[in-house]
């Protein structure tokens, strides 16, 4: 079940094989939403966490992404930090943490001012895997968009 970040979830026992994204769920997370700074998203099985992902508020610039017909600074949301535990990975547990975020997006949008879904990648694999998913690479070879438009026509 998907819900926030709580004290009663077990962020200490979290592993997900990468010590940078362990040491945020564990030490950073927390402080970031009590700050305003990220959400944390938690698939868990009661304490067990078994994935998360971060939401997170930013601004995209128009002219420095060559975006046309928006203006200067547009209005998205940063899908940010990842994770899936090494005891649930191969489960296809990411497909349902990006699923549970454009989800969640596509609400907010109704609600906000959205234009595009965020989402930076760290390796070219995944690069391939977020444009299978409808994202579009930017100046930024790393940083991916997806219009929230599209999302809302979508079936996600």
């Amino acid at each position: 079940m998907f819900e926030l970040l709580n004290k009663q979830h077990d962020k200490a026992s979290f592993d997900c094989g990468n010590p940078i994204i362990n040491h945020y769920l564990q030490h950073m997370a927390s402080q970031h939403a009590k700050k305003g700074i990220a959400q944390t998203h938690v698939l868990a099985d009661g304490k067990v966490i078994k994935a998360f992902y971060t939401l997170s508020n930013l601004h995209l610039d128009s002219r420095e992404q060559r975006i046309k017909g928006y203006p200067n600074l547009i209005p998205a949301i940063l899908i940010g930090r990842m994770g899936v535990s090494v005891d649930y990975q191969g489960q296809g547990l990411s497909k349902k943490l990006i699923a549970h975020a454009l989800v969640k997006i596509r609400h907010l949008a109704v609600q906000t001012g959205i234009g595009f879904v965020v989402i930076d990648a760290k390796t070219d694999e995944l690069v391939a895997y977020y444009e299978r998913l409808g994202f579009k690479k930017t100046d930024n070879p790393y940083r991916l968009i997806l219009a929230v438009a599209k999302l809302q026509h979508s079936q996600v």
